[in-house]
């Protein structure tokens, strides 16, 4: 029997280790998996991330980075999550082995029992885990949501001023790259990082920044406002591209020799003014820029070698070296080559200058041709409706006649920028990068989110509960927590109608008071008590001492009564002979007693173990006009009667305080809403002492607001022989959420009616 009693008292200690476990062990280890990947992902700082497409920027965080990092933390959260509930799998085999031996399964008795409760405690804690994360995931969503919202807008108006200015500049047309061993259609330069010389494909307001870019090194690229300052490449063959030469006018050298278009080419930029050493073949004018491309090698050999070449899509103006006009010179088939080209292009204005040995003047070189056997090449170039100027190749205009070809207009400027040397190398994917903070403010600010989310449920309570709150914000939210909070129901109390007594009421009477003392004294608030000592013996049938000492209060009107009690001076009285009292009630010639049930002692200890009884009090849930209170036989006669001093009596009814009355003089009631909801409030009638009526003047049903007031008056008539001072009770009922609590107050008419005073 020992046996398996210490068994049931084992198998209940591992029961309750086992629901502890769930609760003080599982729980916070729960919390602390997900509060520790959090920490992990925003608040510690981690290298800057590369973009997966190659860029050399770091992604913009809302819509990229973020959305990345929270499903790491989530990821990481679940996992912490569960190493401990695999952790919880092996404590209840841990705790039932000896030290030193591996887990062994437990018997079926056991595990019938242990298992069940450790299972049922460790899903509690997953689910006051799940609980307390709703709101973290929410808070940390709504953020991110509300940062991706005002990140998009930002963007959104950005990209549309970058587009704007680059259709202004014309900056986001395609141009021809102006290195002549690549003449490659450049639609989106690359940009180059200022620090480390980084290419950058796409420097815009985009996933990688709305005003700059951030590169992997850690500088800025402006992308709207200062992008034009930064140096451009061509994403073909890397070379650093001029200011400006996306606006250039392309004038292409047309002949079969590329060292006689090499001649041309260098004979032209030194007549635009640009150095001979110079790589590119880009002069400034006063209007546009011009480029003057001559494409490498036999480039004019072949058809199909013309049809993929890049700058005739591009020219504006088309130089011809024309040195043998036959009709099958090589001259010739080349020229007629390029206009073969050129009809299968898109229609836009060309203008063709002839470069002819011959006379200086046009009608010399034009009558030149034509004798030697050019007139062909010239119909044919009049017949594509393009402009057509003929110059002798030794003519020393020919500047002039390249503005023309390309419509620059006159004039010239050589520009020669400082540095149009090749790019420096791009750094490798490793260099550059250093340990930087990735988006501390973003990242710390959904980490404080998170812990806000935590601390949200306090947070609100403590709101709701200052009543800071308008009742009708966040759609009724303080008003709903009030009525739970504080419902009506809990503003009712007891309410001494005796607190505020005046000579003229209430009327009391007695049979005997000792010298010195009253009745009235024992009236709340009044100094003294009350007390029979002396008073004249009397025999009871028996002959026993008995005195029915008595004396009443009497209110002039029946009032809804609650409550009866009284106080004696605990030191006139004896623990072994309590003083009793009978109290009864009166309404008119009728009398009832309380119940006894519900009773209620007043008790005072007199030393260790012993208390003393002094007072009671007595439920009296009926209406009454008067109240009577007597002396009944005591334990110890008349020694014990004449020892006993009344302290104070009570006379008690239910009010609330939810609504507030104030009597005027004048015989109105004011009544304020004192709570921060709305309440139905409606005027019942005053009760009033016999031949006197009143009639209410006004609505007797209102809807107070919070903490507003309503005036209800009456009219008060009395009989014409009154006299003195008379009671008047108001009752005014709240009514809220269904249930109804009534507010009740005292007040004296005076002045034969006319006047009122308050007694509340």
């Amino acid at each position: 029997m020992e046996s398996l009693v210490m068994f049931v008292l084992g198998l209940a200690f591992l029961a309750v280790i086992c629901a502890a476990y769930g609760i003080f062990v599982a729980l916070p280890r729960l919390l602390w998996a997900q509060l520790a990947a959090m920490w992990a992902t925003f608040g510690r700082a981690s290298r800057i991330a590369l973009a997966r497409d190659g860029e050399p920027a770091v992604p913009a965080y809302p819509c990229v980075t973020g959305p990345r990092d929270l499903l790491h933390a989530w990821r990481e959260s679940f996992a912490g999550q569960r190493r401990v509930l695999t952790a919880a799998e092996r404590f209840l085999p841990g705790i039932t082995t000896p030290s030193g031996q591996g887990p062994r399964p437990l018997p079926g008795c056991l595990a019938i029992v242990l298992y069940p409760v450790l299972a049922a405690s460790v899903a509690t804690a997953l689910l006051i885990t799940a609980a307390l994360s709703v709101l973290p995931l929410l808070s940390v969503l709504l953020v991110w949501a509300v940062s991706c919202l005002v990140w998009a807008a930002w963007y959104a108006l950005w990209l549309l001023i970058a587009r704007v200015d680059r259709a202004v500049r014309g900056a986001g047309r395609p141009a021809l790259c102006p290195y002549a061993n690549c003449a490659g259609t450049i639609v989106r330069p690359l940009t180059l990082c200022p620090n480390c010389r980084a290419q950058h494909a796409q420097v815009e307001p985009n996933a990688y920044g709305v005003l700059a870019h951030r590169c992997r090194c850690g500088a800025r690229l402006p992308t709207v406002i200062g992008r034009g300052r930064l140096d451009t490449c061509c994403p073909h063959c890397t070379g650093l591209l001029p200011k400006g030469w996306h606006r250039a006018r392309v004038v292409l050298i047309v002949g079969p020799s590329a060292g006689r278009r090499a001649q041309v080419q260098r004979r032209g930029l030194t007549a635009l003014g640009v150095p001979a050493a110079r790589g590119v073949p880009l002069a400034r004018t006063a209007g546009r820029p011009l480029l003057l491309h001559s494409p490498p090698g036999g480039t004019y050999a072949t058809q199909a070698a013309l049809d993929g070449l890049d700058a005739l899509r591009h020219a504006d103006g088309l130089l011809l070296l024309v040195s043998d006009p036959a009709p099958y010179g090589a001259d010739a088939e080349a020229v007629i080559r390029v206009l073969r080209a050129v009809e299968t292009l898109p229609a836009r204005r060309r203008r063709y200058a002839v470069l002819y040995a011959g006379a200086a003047e046009d009608t010399d070189v034009r009558g030149q041709l034509t004798a030697s056997g050019g007139g062909h090449l010239l119909r044919v170039l009049e017949a594509t409706g393009g402009e057509v100027r003929c110059v002798a190749a030794d003519d020393p205009g020919l500047d002039a006649t390249l503005l023309w070809a390309s419509s620059s207009g006159a004039g010239r400027a050589s520009a020669a920028d400082a540095h149009l040397a090749p790019p420096s190398p791009p750094g490798e994917p490793g260099e550059h990068v250093r340990e930087l903070p990735r988006h501390r403010p973003a990242r710390h600010t959904l980490l404080l989110a998170h812990v806000m989310g935590y601390l949200a449920l306090p947070l609100a309570f403590v709101v709701l509960q200052s009543g800071v709150l308008p009742a009708a914000s966040l759609h009724g939210l303080p008003r709903a927590y009030d009525r739970w909070r504080h419902p009506l129901t809990a503003t009712v109390h007891e309410v001494d109608i005796l607190a505020h007594t005046t000579a003229d009421w209430p009327r009391i009477t007695g049979d005997y008071s000792a010298p010195g003392t009253s009745p009235r004294n024992t009236l709340p608030g009044h100094a003294g008590y009350w007390s029979v000592k002396g008073a004249p013996k009397e025999k009871d049938a028996l002959g026993l001492d008995f005195a029915d000492n008595w004396f009443r209060l009497d209110f002039g009107l029946p009032l809804p009564l609650s409550e009866v009690s009284y106080d004696w001076d605990p030191d006139s009285t004896e623990m072994w002979s309590p003083v009793t009292m009978s109290v009864e009630g009166q309404l008119g010639s009728s009398t009832f007693f309380p119940s006894h049930e519900g009773v209620r002692d007043h008790k005072q200890a007199e030393g260790k173990n012993m208390t003393k009884t002094y007072g009671r009090d007595y439920p009296l849930r009926r209406t009454a006009d008067a109240v009577r209170f007597s002396l009944s036989s005591l334990p110890g006669g008349a020694e014990a009667r004449a020892r006993a001093r009344l302290r104070e009596v009570n006379v008690r009814w239910t009010s609330s305080d939810a609504l507030r009355l104030r009597p005027l003089t004048d015989g109105a009631l004011r009544i304020e809403n004192t709570l921060d909801r709305p309440l139905d409030v409606a005027v019942q009638p005053p009760i009033l002492p016999s031949g006197r009526q009143a009639r209410l003047l006004g609505p007797a049903t209102v809807t107070l607001d919070a903490h507003r007031s309503y005036t209800a008056r009456w009219r008060l008539t009395a009989p014409h022989d009154a006299q003195g001072p008379s009671p008047i009770a108001y009752a005014v009922n709240a009514t809220d959420d269904g249930r109804t609590v009534t507010t009740r107050c005292l007040a004296l008419l005076t002045g034969g009616g006319t006047g009122v005073r308050p007694l509340c």
